[in-house]
């Protein structure tokens, strides 16, 4: 029987002024199944999911997390970040940083096609660049694609090598090269006039990624997988996309069996676990509520009032009176499955009466 799958976004609360972190176990993140309901992975089949958002596909143009989503089953850049937060190889097979870091040489894989059948090139990614330039010429666009403004010179060094200088080393400009790369064919038939907005996406939907457009009308879009995909293949044969007015309506069609994986809500946990036939994933997500103070004020100067507001506050409370538990408390702005956590750094508990006794230690009076 076909199951059903609701994630649920982890919630992370940052309500802390002294950084320090805490660890995450996998096992509080996803419901366990039981091993004899487990099943090998098939090839075929057609998943049906949904979205609240316009489907823009051109990805020179996509801020919105919900259609990069989308878009990666598309398009490729140069690079893809990985769970745990590291830059891995995409449409490259590896790179050289020179020059102190002002310097990245590209190596490009040279099994990559096209949807359409063309060999994947350094010129598209060079008209690629050329183009988002171009964009940035815009009114619209002049805030967006900000890693551009410390870029001071690429090339395509040859059929497979790309260059790029920058003006001064950035230690995270390879993760906003993850951005799809378009082909130079298709470019080469698209405008940009100087000091004009563009209302037209790209028309036709040629990427490089595992899932190719076959159709798109109105508020459906149909993907099937790349067969010729120079990495591993999809089980997953097709996937459609439906919009919806509202997430309303999107929990309507999953209760209907009309989509098949949607996003929910905290609160909606214990409503959607009653369901039979249901799958419940809680995964992190890189939503975060935190209160900042302000280091200038000669009372929140002190780390020991930042460190005793931290120990007054129950965070594990908020969480369970607001999504129910969902969520994880934290002692830094730092994820704990990005690579940059620390584990070994201990957690500064909930503790009123150590709170206290810094406060006084700090000078000040308790009642």
């Amino acid at each position: 029987m076909k199951r059903k799958l609701a994630t649920i976004m982890f919630i992370l609360c940052f309500l802390g002024t002294a950084c320090s972190n805490v660890s995450l176990d996998s096992s509080e993140l996803k419901e366990p199944i039981e091993e004899e309901n487990l099943e090998s992975p098939q090839y075929g089949g057609t998943i049906n999911l949904a979205t609240t958002s316009k489907l823009d596909l051109d990805p020179l143009k996509a801020n919105d997390d919900e259609i990069k989503g989308v878009l990666s089953l598309i398009y490729e850049g140069l690079v893809y970040i990985d769970g745990q937060g590291m830059v891995q190889p995409a449409l490259t097979e590896s790179w050289q940083i020179g020059d102190n870091g002002r310097t990245y040489v590209m190596k490009l894989r040279t099994d990559v096609k096209w949807h359409n059948g063309e060999d994947f090139s350094a010129s598209d990614v060079k008209a690629t660049f050329d183009k988002i330039l171009e964009l940035k010429k815009q009114r619209d666009f002049r805030t967006e694609f900000l890693e551009f403004d410390n870029i001071q010179s690429y090339e395509a060094s040859d059929k497979n090598t790309f260059t790029i200088s920058l003006s001064k080393p950035d230690a995270n400009f390879l993760y906003r090269m993850d951005r799809g790369i378009l082909p130079k064919s298709l470019l080469e038939t698209v405008e940009v006039n100087e000091g004009q907005n563009i209302e037209e996406p790209v028309s036709e939907f040629i990427g490089t990624g595992p899932f190719i457009v076959t159709d798109r009308s109105g508020d459906l879009i149909n993907l099937k997988r790349n067969e010729d995909y120079f990495g591993e293949i999809p089980y997953i044969e097709k996937i459609n996309i439906r919009i919806y007015p509202d997430e309303l309506s999107i929990k309507e069609a999953f209760t209907k069996g009309d989509i098949d994986i949607i996003t929910i809500e905290p609160m909606d946990w214990n409503v959607f676990q009653e369901m039979e036939d249901v799958y419940l994933l809680q995964t992190p997500s890189r939503y975060l509520e935190f209160l900042a103070v302000n280091l200038n004020n000669p009372i929140l100067n002190d780390v020991k009032v930042r460190q005793a507001m931290l120990m007054g506050i129950d965070r594990n409370r908020i969480l369970q009176d607001t999504v129910i538990g969902r969520g994880l408390a934290m002692d830094g702005p730092v994820f704990p499955y990005s690579w940059a956590f620390n584990s070994q750094i201990q957690p500064i508990p909930h503790n009123k009466k150590r709170a206290a006794q810094l406060l006084e230690s700090a000078g000040w009076e308790t009642e």
